[in-house]
Formats: C-alpha cells, structure tokens, sequence
C-alpha cells in the first residue's frame, strides 16, 4: 500500500518548481502564485498525512483535499493543453493532476489498514 504523503509530496515540489519555472522563463507572476500556492498546499497535505502515520490515524481528509486540489488542477490544465497544443507546461501538469486524481480515488477506495505496534 502506497501512503498518500510518498505521491503528494513529491507531486507538490513538483508543482511548486513549475510556477518557478513559469516565472523565471516567462516573467508570469500567476504562475509562481499558483504554482506555489496550489503545490505548497499539496506538500502541506503530504506532510500533516506523513505525520498521521506515525501515531496511527487515518490520512483521509488530507486525501480528500488532495483530490479537490489535483482535480482542480486537472481540469484546468488539460484544458489549457488543449487550447495551446504544447505538452509543455500545461499537459504535463495536466497529466500529472489526472494520475494524481486517480491515486487519490484509489486511496479512497482502499484506505490504508492500521500499522502494526
């Protein structure tokens, strides 16, 4: 069983550095807010269930604001995707959020059982 903080860490850093990149390349002050915003929230979710693993608690609200969050940003990348055609940036957050979405589904579908003491 895959725990939701080993995906939504890594998938919030990636995020983050995404608006950097926006930033950086195309001066876009919105791409760095969202990106930073939308993965720093991500990697907060990701830690708050890191933490609950260790005292044996149940991650399903931080997965279910997961799911909001990469759904969100599911839609309105693939969409961007679609209006401009290029993979890069938007299809490959799109993608990302999709499969992200879908682990979140899966999560909720199949919660992790208690560790054992």
């Amino acid at each position: 069983m895959t725990y939701s903080f080993c995906m939504s860490i890594p998938y919030g850093i990636i995020v983050s550095i995404g608006g950097l990149i926006g930033f950086l390349k195309k001066g876009s002050q919105m791409s760095l807010i969202m990106g930073l915003l939308f993965g720093g929230l991500s990697a907060a979710l990701g830690y708050s269930a890191y933490q609950k693993y260790f005292v044996n608690q149940s991650d399903k609200n931080e997965i279910l604001a997961g799911l909001v969050i990469s759904a969100v940003l599911s839609i309105v990348m693939c969409l961007r995707w679609s209006k401009s055609g290029k993979f890069m940036p938007a299809g490959l957050v799109g993608v990302l959020s999709v499969a992200m979405s879908i682990f979140y589904i899966y999560r909720l579908l199949n919660p992790a059982l208690p560790r054992k003491k």
